[in-house]
């Protein structure tokens, strides 16, 4: 009779320790997965904001240099220096957090974009003449596209996308 009774009731106890096991572990690898999931989020919603932001300083400060170069009425000038000012500044807060999510040669260039647009910024404001904005404009657009490549490089590389020289789509892919 004791057979009987404890069979069922270990059957019973197995089934419930299996179940607990099951439910503990299941949940903290879904745990594991949503905090990477979200940590994966914050990383893409971050290279996105820098691409933007890397693009529009990239287009304003060929702008800049169009202008400058045909001689601009001083208030364009002004307001591009003004946008240019904004977007250095927000180019500076997502800066900040390359650390976290980008790769050493890529903090590099950022920090090293970072240091000319101070230096520019500087320049800029104690009204340089024509030829050394023109020069300084130049520069920044070489660094700020060497920036926005390697964001790019670092994208493509994160979710594991075919580097651009390789795409057959791209003119310069090797055949």
């Amino acid at each position: 009779m004791s057979d009987i009774l404890t069979q069922p009731a270990l059957s019973l106890v197995a089934s419930a320790i299996g179940a607990l096991l099951a439910g503990y572990y299941g949940v903290r690898f879904g745990l594991r997965q949503y905090r990477a999931e979200r940590a994966m989020d914050r990383r893409l919603a971050w290279y996105s904001e820098l691409a933007e932001v890397t693009q529009k300083l990239l287009n304003r400060n060929r702008s800049l240099q169009f202008f400058i170069a045909e001689g601009g009425a001083p208030k364009s000038v002004k307001g591009l220096l003004d946008e240019l000012a904004a977007l250095s500044f927000r180019f500076q807060e997502l800066a900040m957090m390359a650390e976290f999510y980008a790769a050493p040669d890529t903090v590099e260039v950022i920090e090293q974009t970072l240091s000319l647009l101070d230096r520019l910024g500087g320049e800029m404001s104690r009204g340089h003449d024509a030829g050394k904005r023109d020069g300084a404009a130049q520069e920044s657009i070489r660094v700020i596209h060497a920036a926005s490549r390697l964001l790019a490089r670092d994208v493509r590389r994160e979710f594991g996308l075919e580097p651009l020289r390789s795409h057959k789509a791209f003119p310069h892919a090797d055949e």
